[in-house]
């Protein structure tokens, strides 16, 4: 119900939580909920990247028979891939950085 009103009274809000957070409990609330949702997704992306290096020192595991590469280190090599991806974008948007004809 919330969430419709903000909708039908805020047709181009880009934040609804936050101005729920806001309209509630005023600028207080809006910061709590912006500061709920950044420790949300923060916690999401650990978790995700922890994941991401379990896989893939289980996948060296098996592919090579030894520990050649440390759960550390995997999780440092996927958090580095994670970020060039999060300034570059997916490969296929890498066209845009190397496109040579202006047009």
């Amino acid at each position: 119900r919330n969430w419709m009103h903000v909708r039908d009274q805020y047709p181009h809000c880009s934040k609804p939580y936050q101005r729920i957070g806001y309209t509630a409990f005023g600028q207080g609330g809006e910061i709590a909920v912006q500061i709920c949702a950044t420790v949300t997704l923060i916690g999401g992306c650990c978790a995700y990247i922890l994941i991401a290096a379990q896989s893939l020192a289980r996948f060296l595991y098996l592919e090579t028979g030894t520990d050649v590469v440390e759960y550390r280190s995997c999780v440092a090599i996927m958090a580095v891939v994670f970020l060039l991806v999060l300034i570059f974008g997916m490969p296929f948007n890498f066209n845009d950085f190397t496109r040579l004809d202006k047009n």
